[in-house]
């Protein structure tokens, strides 16, 4: 495999490596048409693999992907066109093989974030980018408008209040649903929860 379709799945996005950050260096050196070209390899090949992985294999994918996308967002010095033509070959493909696999995800986050309106500008890019809404929780309202949302979402409480997660963390949930909990800061290997609820 060439290192665009690299052996291991995890290799497509592992924010340790900072795969991302280097693919977009390298896309931006090439021209549109190689870059068109090496973005639908990626995503061709990348939504065949996990179509064939098995149930367990691919949602403990699916968390760590959901993660390294909010490693991605809390690292990123800025938002290029070639970082987020990845994040849509990348996020973007593997959010929707989840959703035809009957998975919806919600990442629920409570770090703080001494600039919201940073935080807004770089996940309101990113997330779309990977097929996931962003909910910025800066009032009592966040919860009851995450709720209402059908797909993939991303919801951040950048004031890191105690007990600021609970109304969302007790909402019901259906079966299919993948929620992710994060309130240690955003760096690869800091512990996270995830909650899935079978597939009826």
């Amino acid at each position: 495999m060439s290192s665009w379709t690299p052996e291991s799945l995890y290799d497509y996005f592992d924010q340790y490596a900072g795969v991302a950050r280097s693919r977009a260096e390298d896309l931006r050196s090439r021209s549109a048409r190689e870059q068109i070209e090496i973005l639908t390899r990626v995503r061709e090949t990348w939504a065949e693999r996990l179509r064939g992985l098995e149930e367990d294999a691919f949602v403990n994918l699916l968390v760590a992907l959901v993660e390294d996308l909010y490693f991605l967002g809390a690292d990123v010095p800025e938002i290029t066109r070639e970082l987020l033509g990845y994040v849509v070959a990348v996020w973007g493909t593997g959010l929707h093989v989840a959703s035809e696999r009957g998975w919806r995800v919600r990442h629920v986050i409570d770090n703080r974030w001494s600039d919201p309106s940073a935080a807004s500008a770089i996940f309101s890019l990113l997330a779309p980018a990977a097929e996931m809404t962003f909910v910025l929780a800066l009032d009592d309202d966040a919860p009851r408008l995450l709720a209402e949302l059908e797909g993939h979402a991303l919801y951040l409480d950048p004031r890191a209040e105690p007990d600021c997660l609970d109304e969302v963390l007790t909402a019901p949930r259906r079966p299919g649903d993948i929620v992710i909990e994060r309130h240690e800061a955003p760096e690869p290997g800091s512990p996270a929860h995830a909650w899935v609820t079978p597939r009826s």
